[in-house]
């Protein structure tokens, strides 16, 4: 019976420990800010909300941030692609295209 309880008990902390809950990500426990490589691109996230990137030969840069589970990207040029985040670790960040649904896993470089 306690073997049980544990068993149960660890199935719902586990979880916790290695992958944010939507409602986590909704409270910004998000640490973006460093620089994150996916196939298409490299992109510097910085701590005063603007980011550089490279995707392929081109380079770009604008304004990001993170509202609810939705990081908001607004380049120089005027594209302004949302993304939902579906996964976040220190490494590893999954975020999908709101208007195409490409998925893109980004992972932290630096």
């Amino acid at each position: 019976m306690y073997k049980k309880i544990l068993f149960f008990i660890t199935l719902l902390i586990l979880p916790s420990c290695t992958t944010p809950t939507k409602n986590q990500i909704e409270n910004k426990n998000i640490q973006l800010v460093g620089k994150w490589e996916d196939k298409n691109s490299i992109t510097n996230y910085l701590d005063n909300g603007t980011f550089k990137g490279q995707w392929g030969s081109r380079t770009a840069t604008g304004i990001w941030q993170i509202h609810q589970d939705t990081l908001k990207m607004k380049f120089l040029s005027g594209h302004e692609p949302y993304y939902i985040i579906t996964h976040y670790t220190k490494d590893t960040l999954i975020i999908k295209s709101i208007t195409d649904n490409e998925e893109f896993i980004k992972t932290k470089v630096e």
